[in-house]
């Protein structure tokens, strides 16, 4: 979908706001950074990829970003529209660490323990089993490969994982989604997977592209 479109979209609903640039990545979204006309701010608008609500749930996303704005780890939100997948937030400006440049890993650390000390219980568990079983649904041509390091994360998880107390969680904490500002403050971004789980899931995810990083 071309940032014309989704303009268009824009100027029905908040026609103050003008689509500057697109972000690259995301698997489930489009996300544009924009300004806003009236403030001269830069804010991000996100909009529901193709098939985007086969994997978040945007009405949850709502309420769990309620929950989140308490502790300052994030972005404003602006305002969200659940039934279309559209979000708007604060632009902060920085860049994501990378494992070729140096990781505080301190700060890192310092806002996955608050998160997961909060005590905040959102409106839903993650459930990785559930969502597994989800995922297989959409695509059901799996290699023999595929089967065996399903049933060995499963003998894992039944040892180890499956009576294990369940905390507020990022459940993509992945390196791409932390964002260190230009003044060296770390804030944790993306939160269309968050849920109840083992907080030993995002230190997994932070490892998640490379093991090196984490």
């Amino acid at each position: 979908m071309s940032i014309k479109i989704h303009q268009n979209i824009i100027n029905e609903l908040y026609p103050n706001y003008k689509l500057l640039s697109r972000f690259s990545g995301g698997l489930s979204n489009y996300t544009y950074l924009a300004l806003d006309t009236i403030t001269n701010k830069e804010v991000v608008i996100r909009f529901k990829g193709e098939n985007g609500e086969l994997f978040v749930d945007y009405v949850n996303e709502e309420k769990n970003l309620k929950h989140i704005s308490k502790l300052e780890i994030t972005s404003n939100t602006i305002c969200t529209i659940p039934k279309i997948g559209l979000k708007i937030y604060s632009y902060i400006q920085g860049s994501s660490p990378s494992c070729d440049s140096s990781i505080n890993y301190l700060k890192v650390s310092t806002i996955l323990k608050q998160l997961h000390n909060s005590n905040i219980k959102f409106t839903s568990d993650f459930s990785p089993l559930t969502r597994l079983d989800q995922y297989e649904h959409y695509h059901n041509n799996f290699n023999n490969s595929y089967y065996e390091l399903k049933q060995a994360f499963l003998n894992y998880y039944n040892l180890y994982l499956i009576d294990k107390h369940l905390v507020a969680c990022h459940n993509d904490a992945q390196l791409a989604n932390f964002i260190s500002s230009n003044h060296d403050t770390y804030f944790l971004l993306v939160w269309v997977f968050a849920g109840n789980n083992d907080p030993l899931y995002d230190i997994a995810s932070f490892g998640n592209k490379d093991f090196n990083c984490a």
